[in-house]
């Protein structure tokens, strides 16, 4: 089951979507949301997860556990770092965010060492 919850101005996602293990796919971008709900991590994701367009300053450790993830969208956010587990991801897009300066050596990191990252934006 796939769920769009897009341009609905949310600033969370509601916890019974956390009960659904037949969803599959959540796409919220062109929200507010400022973090993601710890049930996320329990979904049994497919291949994408497009975050953009929100206002995430943080991604959280928890979605390093997502392992059907392979392309993410994190877009226009207000994220200023890049976790380093991020090399997990095939297709990565970090575009329009207000990135410090320390987190370009991740950046070159991922772009030197990483085996599977096929696309960074």
């Amino acid at each position: 089951m796939e769920l769009d919850l897009s341009y609905n101005s949310l600033t969370s996602l509601p916890d019974f979507l956390g009960q659904m293990p037949k969803l599959k796919r959540i796409t919220a971008h062109h929200n507010r949301l400022t973090t993601l709900p710890t049930w996320f991590s329990k979904l049994d994701f497919e291949a994408e997860l497009n975050l953009s367009n929100n206002q995430l300053a943080e991604i959280p450790e928890w979605l390093q556990s997502l392992e059907q993830v392979k392309k993410v969208s994190v877009s226009h956010n207000q994220l200023t770092s890049v976790p380093s587990w991020f090399v997990k991801f095939e297709t990565l897009d970090l575009s329009s965010n207000p990135l410090k300066p320390e987190a370009f050596p991740v950046i070159t990191t991922l772009l030197e060492n990483n085996k599977t990252l096929k696309s960074l934006k």
